[in-house]
C-alpha cells in the first residue's frame, strides 16, 4: 500500500511507496535479526492491578462535573449514564443521527459524518457547561453504524467510528482553552487481555489505535483509553466514573469480569528459540 503523511496544513510531509507488511512467526522474526538489536524488541503485556493501589472505587462521590457521553441508544449506553449521575455527574447522552436535536431529558443526537455539526454541538455545550470539569466519553461501537448515505458509498465500521472521533477531536481542540477538558475512549472487546478475549473487535481495536495517536498529538486533551469485557455487565461500569475522576496514573486499562483490572506494560521480548 502507499503511505502519505500531512502536515499541520494539510500538505503532504512523507510519503512511501508500496509499503509491504506481512506476517511471519515470531521465531522467524527472531533469526532475521542481528544479535545487536535484539534487546530492542518489545511486546505489549497486560498487568493486574489492585483497584484500591490506583485509588478507583465504584462508591465514591465525585466533585462536580459534566460528561458529554457519545453512547449507543441501548441498554448499555444507558447504564453508563447512569453510573455517572449516580457519583454526581451531569450526563448527557449523544447518539448518533442526521443532525443536533435533543430526544429527551439529556439525550441529543448529533450527525457525526459532519465535522461541522459535531463542532457547533460540542461549543455549545461546553458553553452551557455549569461544572469547570468536563469529559468527552466516546463509547459508541460498530453495532451503531449506520447505513451510507449514498449507494455509492461504503464504509466500513472502523472508518465510521474514527472519522467520528476525528470529528469530536477537532471540535474539542477549538475548546483547548478550557480547563480539565479530558477525551476518554471506552471500547467493548478491543483489546486480547485474557485468553477468552480472542478474537477482538476490529472496529474497536481500531480505535485504540486512533486513540494513541491523538494521545501524541493532542497531550493537554487526552484522558485515556478503556476496554470493556466483551460480555460486560452494567455492574463492570461502576468503576467507570472513578478512572474518569481521579487523578490514576494508567491511560490504557482493561476490565474484566471479576472485577479484574489491567494495565497496558512494554516487555522487552525474550529472543531465546529454544
Amino acid at each position: 500500500c502507499d503511505i502519505t503523511a500531512y502536515n499541520a496544513q494539510g500538505e503532504p510531509a512523507l510519503e512511501i511507496r508500496e509499503f509491504l507488511v506481512k506476517q511471519t512467526h515470531r521465531q522467524t522474526l527472531y533469526r532475521e535479526i542481528r544479535p545487536d538489536d535484539q534487546g530492542l524488541l518489545y511486546c505489549p503485556e497486560w498487568k493486574g492491578m489492585d483497584a484500591a493501589a490506583l485509588g478507583l472505587t465504584s462508591t465514591e462521590v465525585h466533585a462536580p462535573a459534566t460528561c458529554l457521553a457519545f453512547v449507543t441508544p441501548d441498554r448499555w449506553g444507558a447504564a453508563l449514564a447512569a453510573q455517572m449521575r449516580r457519583v454526581n455527574i451531569e450526563c448527557l447522552e449523544v447518539v448518533p443521527g442526521e443532525g443536533t436535536a435533543q430526544i429527551g431529558p439529556g439525550r441529543f443526537t448529533v450527525n457525526p459524518r459532519n465535522a461541522e455539526n459535531v463542532s457547533r454541538f460540542l461549543a455549545q455545550q461546553l458553553a452551557a457547561a455549569k461544572t469547570k470539569s468536563v469529559h468527552v466519553v466516546f463509547a459508541w461501537n460498530a453495532s451503531i453504524v449506520p447505513a451510507p448515505q449514498t449507494t455509492e458509498r461504503s464504509e466500513t465500521p472502523e472508518q465510521f467510528l474514527c472519522a467520528s472521533l476525528l470529528h469530536i477531536v477537532q471540535a474539542m481542540s477549538q475548546s483547548a482553552g478550557q480547563p480539565a477538558l479530558k477525551l476518554w475512549v471506552v471500547t467493548r472487546h478491543a483489546q486480547s487481555v485474557v485468553r477468552e478475549d480472542l478474537p477482538v473487535e476490529m472496529g474497536s481495536a481500531a480505535l485504540w489505535g486512533f486513540g494513541r495517536a491523538i494521545a501524541t498529538e493532542y497531550p493537554a486533551l487526552w484522558g485515556g483509553l478503556v476496554d470493556l469485557d466483551r460480555k460486560a455487565a452494567e455492574a463492570d461500569l461502576a468503576i467507570i466514573p472513578s478512572i474518569l475522576c481521579s487523578v490514576v496514573p494508567e491511560n490504557q486499562i482493561a476490565l474484566r469480569r471479576g472485577g479484574r483490572i489491567f494495565a497496558s506494560r512494554l516487555t522487552r521480548l525474550s529472543t531465546r528459540t529454544s
